[in-house]
Order: C-alpha cells, then sequence, then structure tokens
C-alpha cells in the first residue's frame, strides 16, 4: 500500500510539475510577445526625427552667360578655268548678358565681340589678308518699373572698333582703328514691353557722340567731324526696337536704333539695324546669318569714279560653325 501511495504521489508530482512548467512557458512567451508588441508599439508612437532645417536659399539676383560662335570655311583652286582664289575664312563672335533685377529695378548688360578676315592663298600678296568684320559693342540699360509692362530707363551704347581698316586697294591707307569712328550714345526715356518678345524704347533727349581720335584730317572728315574735330556732339530723340523670339531650334534677334539730330537736319534720320538669325542642326553645330545695316547722312561714301555722297552700309555674315553657351546666356 505504502509503495502504490509512493507511486500516485510521485505520478501526481511528475504530472503537477508539467503543468506548472507549460505554464510558465506560456506565460513566459507571452510575455515574450507582449515585450515585443510593447516595443513595436512604442517605435509607431514615437515621435519621428525630424530632419535639420535647411537655410533659407539666398536670393538670385543675377543672371550671366555666354555665347561663343566660331564659323570656319576654306576654298581651294587649282588650274581653274574659270578663275578665281584660293582662300580661308574665319569668323568668331562674342556674345555676353549679365542682367540684374529685384524688387522694381532691372539692369540689363550685353558685350558683343565680333572679328573675322580672309586669306587668300595665290592672290595678290599685297592684299592677301582681308578684314571682313570687327565689331566692338556695349549696351547698358538702368530701368524702373513704372508699370507691368512700362519703365522709366537710361540708355547707354558704346560702339566702335578693335583693329585697323583698309581699303585694299590703291596706296592702301588706313581708314579706321579703335575709336575711329566711335559712338557714345547717352539717353533717358521709356522703356515700353508689351509682349516678352518686344522691346520699344523711346527717349526725347539722347546725347550722341562721334569719335575719331587719330589726328587724321581725311579720317576726320570721312566720318561727319571737321578736319579739327576729335569729337562731335549731337542732340535729338532716339527709338530703339528690339525683338527677340525662339521656337525650338530657331532663333531670331532684331536691334533698330533710330536717331535724329535736333540741331542739323532732324528731317535726316540715322539708321543702326543689326539681325542675327541661328537655326540649330546639331548639339553644337549652328547654322547663323548676321546683316548689319547703316545710314547716316554725315558719312560720304566715294563710288568706284570717286563721287562721295550718303549711301546705305550693308554687311552680311553667314556660315555654319560652332556654338558654345555658358552660364544662364539670354538670347537678344
Amino acid at each position: 500500500i505504502m509503495r502504490t501511495h509512493l507511486t500516485i504521489s510521485a505520478l501526481v508530482f511528475l504530472m503537477s510539475a508539467q503543468v506548472i512548467f507549460a505554464q510558465n512557458e506560456n506565460t513566459v512567451q507571452k510575455s515574450s510577445s507582449d515585450i515585443a508588441a510593447d516595443i513595436a508599439s512604442a517605435l509607431v508612437d514615437a515621435p519621428k526625427e525630424e530632419a535639420p532645417p535647411q537655410a533659407p536659399q539666398k536670393p538670385t539676383y543675377w543672371k550671366k552667360g555666354i555665347m561663343t560662335s566660331v564659323a570656319f570655311s576654306q576654298t581651294s583652286l587649282t588650274n581653274w578655268a574659270a578663275g578665281g582664289d584660293g582662300n580661308v575664312t574665319l569668323n568668331a563672335y562674342i556674345d555676353a548678358t549679365a542682367d540684374y533685377s529685384k524688387n522694381e529695378w532691372i539692369w540689363d548688360n550685353r558685350l558683343q565681340m565680333g572679328y573675322g578676315f580672309t586669306f587668300s592663298l595665290n592672290g595678290d600678296e599685297k592684299y592677301r589678308y582681308k578684314k571682313s568684320d570687327d565689331r566692338l559693342q556695349l549696351d547698358s540699360e538702368v530701368g524702373r518699373k513704372l508699370t507691368d509692362r512700362l519703365y522709366l530707363s537710361g540708355l547707354l551704347t558704346f560702339k566702335t572698333q578693335m583693329t585697323n581698316g583698309y581699303p585694299y586697294s590703291g596706296e592702301n591707307k588706313r581708314i579706321s582703328t579703335f575709336m575711329a569712328p566711335g559712338y557714345i550714345n547717352i539717353g533717358i526715356g521709356v522703356d515700353y514691353k508689351p509682349f516678352r518678345c518686344l522691346s520699344i524704347y523711346a527717349s526725347p533727349l539722347t546725347g550722341n557722340f562721334v569719335i575719331v581720335a587719330p589726328n587724321d584730317s581725311t579720317m576726320r572728315v570721312s566720318y561727319g567731324n571737321k578736319f579739327d574735330q576729335s569729337v562731335r556732339a549731337q542732340m535729338g530723340a532716339q527709338v530703339k526696337m528690339d525683338f527677340k523670339y525662339s521656337v525650338q531650334n530657331f532663333s531670331i534677334n532684331s536691334s533698330l536704333n533710330l536717331f535724329s539730330n535736333y540741331f542739323q537736319a532732324p528731317q535726316n534720320i540715322q539708321v543702326n539695324w543689326d539681325m542675327n538669325l541661328s537655326v540649330k542642326v546639331f548639339k553644337m553645330v549652328t547654322v547663323s546669318l548676321r546683316t548689319s545695316l547703316i545710314y547716316d547722312d554725315n558719312i560720304k561714301i566715294a563710288d568706284k569714279d570717286g563721287h562721295k555722297c550718303s549711301r546705305v552700309q550693308f554687311k552680311e555674315i553667314g556660315g555654319i560653325g560652332i556654338t558654345y553657351t555658358i552660364g544662364n546666356y539670354i538670347k537678344r
């Protein structure tokens, strides 16, 4: 009997221990699950760490850019019955802009430099090298907005060339050089911008200065100055119209400047008209055409017979070349 009780007691003890162990195991498992759930809940409910605040971006008031273009051509003739001269032609052009805009004020600046030449391979030794383009021009306009499309503006224009110019005939005497002629134009007026592509500037008070710096009486007279006059001052009215338009790979830029001298033949309007057209063929390859038309009643130009009178001057430069832009270049 005692042995039976001991056996039953042992079995009960083992069963009780097993149940207790199982309960403890469930408790442990439950506790582990609760802990995991608590951790997950804490992670979800915990406030997310915010990114450090970025410093406010400094406003940019300037837009600057440069466009450069180089066009090259070459012609070679050997025993060519129809005649002609082999030549090498190079034209380079730089157009730089720097524009400022803040609140009601604008300040637009543009610098243009162009130079080109033709070198004859088998022509007259004396005139093998001929200049085809030479331009240095600076335009600067300061304006304050009056309405959405109207600005009170001051305009400065400086124009000259960089190297000597020759007629490439006869004695080949120098007929132009740096600051001969040089033109400085200063005026105050209003600038009306009815569309984004069109600007019309009108100034009732504009000073125009024609400079022929070298002490060369013949050169001075040829540009309308007196033989002993290095600077000729004019006062008059000016109208300047700028049109610029771009669509896909085509762009056109036209600038027409009209000036009337109040005190000397005001009906004889001085005309300066520049136009640039360009078509982008590939990424950096562009077909371009640049023209310049000038009429000034004070400039007398001789014909082939030597008769001098006022004439329309026209220059055209066309070609295909490489064009590259830097920065925020603004086509004008």
